[in-house]
């Protein structure tokens, strides 16, 4: 079971290496401005399959009553998770700002905003690794995977991401107005919790977008210090060891951690004095003999 307690927020706060601290909320932001604008997208979709494209026309007011019907609604569970989203986006965002002029000494206004994500989801894409582990799988199962069917995946899957990418890029402007319409949210300055107001399931999925990240830093170390990379804000040999000492920590963390047994009443006896009992005085009795008219004599006490 996954431990609800944690917070991830203060885990991330308290790495000792600014480089591995901004590395993890630039993942973590990211993932977070992944998930509004999907769950964006998937309401433009579905006031599009009902008839409505143009969105801006609407005032607020006209479009939340829009998406609040029952047949073109997104629901109010939905939205009041992605507001919750977009809160956490934007502390989230503060610190990975922060990290950035700590580590670097200037701001980077667009790094880990939507608009950026928006732009990498929407623009072309990256031609996909794959999966290495799948291969010895493949092998003994007695399948060969040649270097040219590896080509040819590869090809056919930045052809899909790309097409995807391309449909998104029409829904863009619409997506967009969505998230400033119905996801954003006013921020108080005590908004700093906003991690632990999110359900279970959504606290393990950024648990582990934090492994994943954490993971692949390993590989950046490591290819840091083979081509001679050196910096402040280059992740280096130093910071593999606190990296792996971090995922270690945060397997644990994300263990629930196992109720209390309980500890059996002790039923208390209440001890008393013993108290000694003596045997009542002996009483003197008297007795009256009786004779009988058949001659028998009868004792009885008076």
């Amino acid at each position: 079971m996954f431990n609800k307690s944690l917070n991830l927020t203060q885990f991330i706060k308290d790495i000792p290496s600014v480089s591995v601290r901004k590395s993890a909320w630039l993942s973590l932001v990211g993932s977070c401005n992944a998930m509004l604008f999907s769950s964006a997208d998937a309401i433009v979709q579905k006031l599009q399959a009902s008839g409505y494209t143009e969105f801006k026309e609407l005032d607020r007011r006209e479009f939340a009553a829009l998406i609040s019907g029952p047949e073109t609604g997104a629901g109010k569970d939905i939205i009041a998770t992605n507001r919750k989203l977009y809160k956490l986006h934007v502390e989230w965002r503060h610190e990975l700002q922060h990290a950035t002029i700590v580590s670097s000494g200037r701001k980077d206004d667009d790094l880990g905003s939507i608009a950026s994500t928006i732009t990498m989801m929407t623009g072309p894409q990256r031609e996909r690794d794959i999966n290495k582990e799948a291969l010895p799988m493949l092998a003994s199962l007695g399948i060969t995977v040649t270097p040219d069917m590896i080509a040819a995946a590869k090809k056919e899957r930045l052809s899909q991401d790309n097409h995807f990418a391309h449909l998104r890029k029409q829904r863009a402007g619409a997506v967009e107005y969505v998230i400033d319409n119905v996801f954003a949210c006013a921020m108080d300055d005590e908004d700093d919790e906003n991690y632990s107001q999110l359900d279970s399931d959504m606290k393990e999925y950024f648990c582990n977008k934090a492994m994943a990240a954490f993971n692949k830093m390993l590989t950046q170390c490591v290819n840091n210090t083979l081509f001679g990379r050196q910096g402040d804000n280059v992740l280096g040999l130093g910071d593999h060891l606190i990296i792996q000492k971090l995922m270690a920590e945060l397997i644990e963390l994300m263990k629930s951690p196992a109720k209390p047994v309980a500890a059996k009443r002790v039923r208390k006896v209440r001890k008393t004095e013993s108290v000694v009992r003596r045997a009542p005085a002996p009483t003197q009795v008297e007795k009256v003999t009786t004779t009988l008219p058949n001659g028998i004599k009868v004792t009885t006490a008076v």
